[in-house]
């Protein structure tokens, strides 16, 4: 989880999210090694959460970064909020008033995104780049958020929209089971 939020009850959820996926990452055939790298300062600001070595073959491991986002509303609305901008209303930790900074989907430096939406009880993975893909093509609308603190610009991406433009890019989880769930399935149920 990024630095960029410090309020404690968003913590709290991205916590949550972030433990149900490395609950997950050990489910996972062929994982080798999965490094925690949550609280190291370096990967903060890279906006990783966890970095994965997978075994693709008998001799070769592949190294995976992983950042975790936990959306609450996207459960309600159907839609994944992706941060483009901050605009900080008042000092914090990690930026003074009047500060505009890039949001997480510039930034990252992961090489995956898992969305963890609690309310559909779903772990959506994709490639960074994917998202980019999806926005740079299909411009979705901007809309923006405000905690007291911050306000945050951001797409608004319809969850079935993005799964049937790019169903084979993206895997849906269970976040119960940690079972696959056929994308079609998704979709007819959104």
């Amino acid at each position: 989880m990024s630095t960029n939020y410090k309020n404690a009850k968003h913590n709290l959820e991205g916590k949550v999210g972030e433990d149900k996926v490395l609950e997950y990452l050990k489910t996972i055939p062929k994982m080798v090694k999965i490094t925690d790298v949550r609280e190291m300062d370096e990967y903060q600001g890279k906006d990783v959460d966890f970095i994965c070595k997978k075994q693709i073959d008998e001799w070769d491991c592949k190294k995976y970064s992983i950042e975790v986002k936990t959306d609450i509303a996207a459960g309600t609305y159907g839609n994944f909020f992706i941060e483009k901008q901050i605009h900080y209303l008042v000092d914090t930790p990690v930026a003074k008033k009047g500060t505009i900074t890039q949001g997480w989907i510039y930034y990252s430096e992961c090489d995956f995104f898992f969305i963890f939406v609690p309310k559909q009880e779903r772990i959506y993975i994709f490639h960074n780049n994917v998202i980019k893909q999806y926005i740079n093509k299909f411009h979705p609308p901007v809309r923006n958020c405000n905690d007291g603190y911050k306000i945050v610009h951001g797409w608004c991406v319809k969850i079935k929209d993005f799964l049937q433009k790019y169903n084979e890019s993206i895997v849906c989880i269970d976040s119960n089971t940690f079972k696959q769930i056929d994308n079609r399935d998704v979709i007819n149920n959104l």
